[in-house]
């Protein structure tokens, strides 16, 4: 808002345009470096193939309907096709953030979200490769330009994870001894990093991300990313106010309700297809919607995507002001749903009912029977302590958790459990 405010009167009335672009660049730079950083692919190792599926399930579908929707209204083909690329990714910063602020970030539905938009942002990541091999100066596609980007990029992909395993571990180990040292060599080996793509042609995005991944597997890695955090913070919101300046640039009816358009598929139909796709695979109707709800949002990746499409003269500046302002709408509108999540179900649980596959419900193992027992809300420190002195005394014990990891080591154990959250409803009853 500030941006489409302050975009006609101040920044686009700057003679030095260059320095509003920086800020910019910093500000995606920033975010990706902290993205590559924290992404976790142990999250996917979690639930592997329900994770994996759902994922591909939800990016097939949502790219369908999104490019037929665009069409519908009258947009050209490719810009149906990268208006539904964008729509279809959803952010991993946002989700995150609530969900640790929620202190939902261990629970089932926050870990199978994070899964599946870790897959997304590996899909996201791949697309912005091949638009990186892309003649940058609006010539078009050249696939031998690409096929050579992506070789030489290839190469700096395995020096990377070389110098990860053999020397950065050495490296930052001793430049830990002083924490500002320590910050000011992870910025210098961003920098680094993204100059290093920059001049075979890769996108700076690309850069930055490559350049948290390769710093992702360090002891240092929390110390790093909480001294990155408040320069992400800020020049992010230089980027989302440069950005307000661009729509305005050019904001019209017909932009605004395409945007509101393609805002009520990304708040209704995303959540739909990840709902229907979970309980075909089993889980209950709430983590379901909990984990839909959590991706009714447009990606930072896609207005990555769509700025990279730009300079390629892929797609025009009415379609990324489209996208652009869809991004905000949806962001502002699941950033509050996901804070009053629980009391939205509510409201619509005997309407999700259909959603659920009796037979197949995977969130629970419980021996049916079990009577007289003690039944154990949560098994992480204490309540393992309980379980570990209950158990002492041969007592039959059930126990209802919603963190995967726990509900692992209780299949080991040989404990009876509930795979879900006491506070749903259909778990308290069962």
């Amino acid at each position: 808002i500030t941006g489409i405010i302050a975009g006609p009167l101040i920044i686009n009335q700057s003679s030095n345009q260059e320095i509003f672009i920086l800020l910019q660049d910093l500000g995606l730079s920033f975010l990706l470096f902290l993205i590559g950083l924290e992404i976790k692919i142990d999250d996917l190792k979690q639930f592997g193939r329900q994770a994996i599926k759902t994922a591909l399930i939800h990016i097939f579908a949502t790219i369908v309907l999104a490019f037929l929707l665009a069409s519908v209204i009258g947009l050209g083909w490719v810009a149906s096709f990268y208006i539904a690329l964008a729509l279809t990714f959803s952010s991993t910063v946002i989700v995150v953030k609530i969900l640790t602020e929620k202190r939902d970030f261990d629970s089932l539905h926050g870990k199978l979200s994070v899964a599946v938009l870790l897959v997304q942002d590996l899909v996201a990541i791949g697309f912005l490769v091949i638009l990186s091999g892309m003649n940058v100066g609006g010539r078009g596609f050249n696939l031998v330009s690409l096929l050579i980007t992506l070789v030489v990029g290839t190469g700096l992909v395995a020096l990377i994870y070389f110098l990860q395993q053999k020397l950065l571990p050495y490296l930052f180990e001793r430049l830990a001894r002083n924490l500002e040292l320590l910050f000011l060599s992870s910025i210098a080996w961003l920098f680094l990093v993204v100059a290093a793509f920059a001049s075979v042609n890769f996108s700076l995005e690309i850069g930055a991300f490559m350049a948290g991944r390769g710093l992702a597997s360090l002891q240092q890695e929390h110390q790093i990313a909480a001294r990155i955090h408040p320069l992400r913070d800020f020049f992010v919101v230089l980027f989302f106010i440069v950005l307000g300046s661009q729509i305005a640039l050019d904001f019209n009816l017909t932009i605004l309700w395409q945007a509101l358009v393609f805002s009520l598929f990304v708040i209704i139909i995303k959540p739909l297809v990840v709902m229907i796709t979970l309980g075909r695979l089993g889980f209950r109707r709430r983590t379901s919607f909990m984990v839909g709800l959590s991706l009714a949002q447009v990606s930072e990746f896609s207005l990555v995507v769509l700025f990279l499409a730009l300079k390629t003269g892929q797609v025009s500046r009415e379609v990324v002001n489209v996208v652009t302002l869809t991004a905000l709408i949806t962001i502002a509108v699941s950033s509050y749903a996901l804070f009053f999540a629980t009391k939205i179900y509510k409201r619509i649980e005997k309407h999700l009912k259909i959603l659920e596959i009796e037979d197949l419900k995977i969130e629970k193992e419980i021996n049916n029977s079990l009577e007289g027992h003690f039944v154990l809300i949560g098994s992480d420190r204490l309540g393992l302590e309980i379980l570990n002195q209950l158990r002492k005394q041969n007592k039959e014990v059930l126990v209802v958790d919603f963190n995967p990891s726990i509900v692992k080591l209780l299949k080991e154990m040989q404990v009876d459990y509930l795979f879900g959250d006491i506070t749903d409803p259909d778990i308290w009853e069962e």
